[in-house]
């Protein structure tokens, strides 16, 4: 090794490192498509560098960079910037849709390595996935809730659906890792909009010190909407 130095570049995926004393590693890590290429012949040069005048010693090396293996599982996705929101009253029957936002390829861990690159001229990965869709605390759907592609429709009808409800979008994907996430939050409120008058229940009278008076308000009726 020239000037006693114990690591030398031999270019910018060779490395040959002295482990010890007198003993040396060659180590490889090609990164570049280019250099798969077939074997290429490479000379080991051995120079004593205390003997500046030694002509040194070559010995013949022969290298060959197989092409890498096809990973799929090296493809990444991308979440949605936010969840999709939407607001819908008990027995609205418009604007009581909303479009699923979905996560979507990384389009550079298509190209981050070796190993995902050969994909495309070997064995191209499968980006198609499953979807379902979740309410986070009951680990279902809600019966006033149905997807059809990638669009969620809400009916509410009851009292009981007036809530916030967070789904959360667990996609099933056939290269990476699956990914999961709160996609849409849809609130059900309900607002009343008019209040009708009771019917007037006829003149009624009292007379003093009679026993009590009762009158039944109930059998009026109320009628709002």
């Amino acid at each position: 090794m020239p000037g006693g130095t114990t690591t030398e570049v031999t270019g910018d995926w060779m490395t040959l490192t002295e482990t010890s004393t007198g003993n040396y590693s060659l180590v490889a890590t090609p990164t570049s498509d280019a250099l798969v290429t077939g074997q290429m012949s490479m000379v080991l040069e051995i120079l004593l560098p205390t003997q500046p005048n030694h002509v040194g010693i070559q010995e013949a090396l022969l290298v060959e960079v197989a092409a890498a293996t096809c990973d799929c599982s090296l493809i990444t996705w991308d979440l949605p910037a936010s969840a999709a929101a939407l607001t819908v009253g008990v027995a609205d029957t418009s604007s009581n849709t909303v479009i699923i936002p979905e996560a979507t390829v990384n389009s550079a861990s298509l190209l981050a390595s070796p190993e995902i690159r050969v994909c495309a001229s070997t064995t191209p990965c499968d980006v198609t996935y499953t979807n379902a869709l979740i309410h986070v605390s009951t680990g279902s759907l809600p019966t006033f809730m149905s997807v059809s592609g990638t669009t969620l429709t809400v009916l509410p009808t009851l009292a009981a659906h007036i809530s916030a409800w967070t789904l959360q979008l667990t996609q099933t994907v056939l290269s990476g890792t699956s990914p999961v996430h709160d996609a849409v939050v849809v609130t059900v409120d309900c607002t009343l909009t008019d209040v009708a008058n009771p019917t007037n229940p006829a003149t009624q009278s009292y007379t003093i010190y009679d026993p009590t008076m009762t009158i039944d308000l109930t059998a009026l009726g109320v009628i709002y909407t």
